[in-house]
């Protein structure tokens, strides 16, 4: 016999003894990407000259897997020195896949550029910017903002887009947090 005769007489018991059968060679199709974890609570407390621009009031939203059920805003509360600290606590999802933080106003003062004047109008649309929430702290530049800036009440003669992106919303994990 020769050795293709060898091979082809063989290759039914090897079919035979690779077959998919072997529970140790399942892949896992579908893995549970998240798990509820506290995170605690995030603030952040803007420089004073930032907390002057954002005339009302800054709504950040955090959407977890595109998934409603685990979207949560972080609150704006002005304190007595006059910046704007953003809190939040709640259980948030960690995932494998891309979280996002949506920033937006909230009760907007919108600037018209055509009557040079501010306008209260509807919020203007979100701004999305990824996220790791796995992360201690989490980095927004406020250039990301610029496309809602007027819907933000910031006055977009006030900070060129190069300033924007110069300054950072760094939001940190709570002392208190566990």
């Amino acid at each position: 016999m020769n050795k293709i005769q060898i091979l082809l007489l063989a290759a039914p018991f090897f079919m035979l003894s690779c077959g998919t059968d072997d529970p140790s060679d399942d892949k896992i199709t579908g893995p549970d990407k998240q798990k509820a974890v506290y995170i605690g609570s995030w603030q952040y407390s803007f420089p004073a000259p930032i907390a002057t621009l954002l005339k009302q009031n800054l709504s950040i939203f955090v959407k977890i897997n595109d998934d409603d059920d685990s979207t949560y805003s972080l609150n704006v509360l002005y304190t007595d020195r006059g910046d704007t600290a953003l809190r939040h606590n709640g259980y948030w999802m960690i995932s494998e896949s891309a979280d996002t933080i949506i920033l937006n106003g909230n009760d907007c003062a919108v600037y018209d550029t055509t009557k040079d004047s501010t306008v209260t109008k509807a919020c203007g649309s979100p701004v999305q910017a990824p996220i790791d929430i796995k992360n201690d702290t989490w980095t927004v530049s406020l250039g990301a903002l610029a496309p809602v800036g007027p819907s933000l009440g910031i006055d977009p003669t006030s900070l060129s887009i190069d300033d924007l992106n110069g300054l950072f919303i760094p939001l940190k994990r709570s002392p208190d947090t566990p």
